[in-house]
């Protein structure tokens, strides 16, 4: 089992949002969880031996809920994501970060 924080930025329609995403990883499956837009959201999906990676899950918004489905590559100190949402597709790029998930939002 492995699990990794990443820094994220996620390109909106509102413009660039900052968060985390939370990665655990046992063999082909991976489950975790996104904080953007001041919301924690869990998420399941698959990784292969290359790092490529499909999830699903959901970001909440001030507005509504958007269901998602997210594909890329999720690499050692990197990870970079197309979500699919039902109206809009979101770019997310982002880093590893050794710190806690509290230092990171005391930090955003």
């Amino acid at each position: 089992m492995c699990e990794r924080l990443y820094a994220i930025e996620m390109q909106t329609p509102m413009g660039k949002k900052q968060g985390t995403i939370r990665v655990i990883t046992e063999q082909e499956t991976m489950n975790g969880y996104l904080t953007v837009l001041d919301h924690s959201t869990p998420f399941t999906g698959s990784i292969d031996g290359e790092g490529h990676c499909k999830f699903t899950g959901s970001i909440v918004t001030l507005m509504r809920t958007i269901d998602y489905e997210a594909s890329g590559k999720m690499e050692d100190d990197s990870i970079s994501l197309d979500i699919h949402g039902e109206r809009n597709v979101f770019q997310v790029v982002g880093k590893r970060s050794h710190q806690t998930e509290a230092e990171q939002k005391g930090r955003l």
